[in-house]
């Protein structure tokens, strides 16, 4: 039988201890980097849908005002600029105050003329007001 001296014997278990320690520290370290891998993915979709959401009701509210705009009176020169040709004009109005680009909307809501539904094709803003200048063979 041989004999180990007892410093021997514990600087052995210490050193055993000490490897078992270090292991379950590094799973410790690899779970919890883990756990917050998992947080921070879970974290970035929230703001995703978030910001989606947000965008969304952008648009919606900007639909919603949209709504409550319209032309107004249609005027147009009193000459032709070419042969059966015409320039238009009118004011884009609202019923509700209209906090967006003024542009867009005039580029999209159509006004009639001539019993023709035609669309702008130089929208102008003045005093956030958009302004829808039109020529158009008549």
């Amino acid at each position: 039988m041989i004999f180990m001296s007892w410093s021997a014997w514990a600087k052995q278990n210490l050193a055993i201890e000490r490897q078992q320690w270090e292991r379950e520290l590094m799973e410790r370290r690899l779970d919890e980097q883990s756990r917050i891998k998992v947080w921070e993915d879970l974290l970035k979709a929230r703001k995703e849908r978030e910001r989606l959401r947000e965008e969304q009701w952008h648009r919606e509210e900007e639909e919603r005002q949209r709504l409550g705009l319209y032309w107004g009176n249609l005027e147009a020169d009193a000459h032709c600029t070419a042969y059966n040709t015409r320039h238009y004009w009118a004011r884009l109005l609202n019923t509700v105050p209209y906090q967006y680009n003024w542009l867009k909307p005039c580029q999209d809501i159509p006004i009639d003329i001539h019993g023709r539904s035609v669309k702008a094709t130089t929208c102008e803003v003045k005093d956030d007001v958009s302004f829808l200048v039109q020529s158009l063979r008549t």
